[in-house]
């Protein structure tokens, strides 16, 4: 069983590997016209790697266990890198809803900030557990507990995509999102065996995290194809051609940051305007234009 996850953690490695080397190219392709959807992406990217390599260190140290027993030394070295790790896993909770929020252009409520913090707190204080139990011998359930807390936030943010599908204005964006979720979805099984099988639970992590991955590296070998990367060229919208909507001024200022990719919240601060009056500058040009979604308002503004 050592064998088979330190093999997946190590294809997970590599695959991460590439995907973190295209971030990069991109970053510096772009780096005049900075986005900020794959500076969320390199910052979890950076996190996911960083907990891959810890994971397949602890990987090879339980091997050596197996193959020559455990001494002092290897348990406080496995000790270190399990915690590092929960650390790791407790960032990544934190930041997948508000990644979330950003993609379907929400700001992330005060409550729920406060929810999540805690929840990944308690994941990691029950990590703490986990390690302090095992080190006794102990059986426990704070294994399972981390599991349980960690898919509330996963889910939730699956959730929070799922529901705004239609609001993210790429469509290419929407649709590798709609296959995040489909991926998501699908490896509910996988967490109904890590409750039954305990010892499946990192092989679940890295699956999830494979699966994360595997997507990233397909955004970003579409964006290096020209034939079919076609967001840089999306028609410019200009004010004078859409007189027939009698959109304000200010109103049209509020659909170019929208286009730009910008929250509500976002939008408030670029043009010093709460978030309420943004809503309603929102609200008003979807009426007049007739649209419900951020993606029907420009393909629909575009065709002018």
């Amino acid at each position: 069983m050592h064998l088979i996850e330190l093999l997946i953690f190590t294809i997970t490695f590599g695959a991460g590997g590439m995907a973190f080397s295209l971030a990069i190219v991109y970053n510096i392709r772009r780096k005049n016209n900075p986005n900020r959807l794959t500076e969320f992406l390199f910052v979890i990217l950076t996190v996911l790697l960083g907990i891959l390599l810890l994971l397949i260190l602890q990987k090879f140290s339980n091997l050596g266990v197996v193959l020559f027993g455990e001494s002092k030394a290897s348990f406080i070295f496995d000790t270190v890198l399990a915690l590092v790790v929960f650390l790791g896993m407790s960032f990544i909770m934190v930041f997948l809803p508000r990644f979330a929020n950003f993609l379907v252009a929400n700001p992330t409520e005060k409550g729920f900030v406060i929810i999540d913090g805690i929840v990944s707190l308690l994941y990691f204080i029950a990590g703490l557990f986990n390690v302090f139990f095992d080190f006794r011998g102990t059986p426990n359930f704070f294994g399972e507990l981390q599991t349980i807390l960690f898919s509330m936030i996963y889910f939730y943010t699956v959730i929070i995509i799922w529901i705004n599908l239609k609001s993210i204005t790429s469509l290419y964006i929407r649709k590798i999102c709609l296959g995040f979720n489909i991926v998501s979805l699908s490896m509910i099984p996988l967490l109904v065996f890590c409750f039954i099988f305990p010892i499946l639970e990192g092989l679940s992590y890295a699956l999830f995290i494979l699966a994360f991955i595997i997507l990233t590296i397909i955004y970003y070998l579409n964006y290096f194809s020209q034939e079919s990367f076609k967001e840089d060229k999306q028609v410019q919208l200009i004010y004078d051609n859409l007189a027939e909507y009698k959109i304000s001024k200010r109103e049209f200022e509020v659909i170019d940051l929208i286009d730009k990719g910008l929250t509500n919240k976002e939008i408030g601060e670029r043009l010093g305007i709460s978030v309420n009056t943004v809503n309603n500058h929102v609200s008003k040009v979807f009426t007049k234009v007739g649209v419900r979604s951020r993606i029907d308002l420009l393909n629909t503004l575009r065709k002018k």
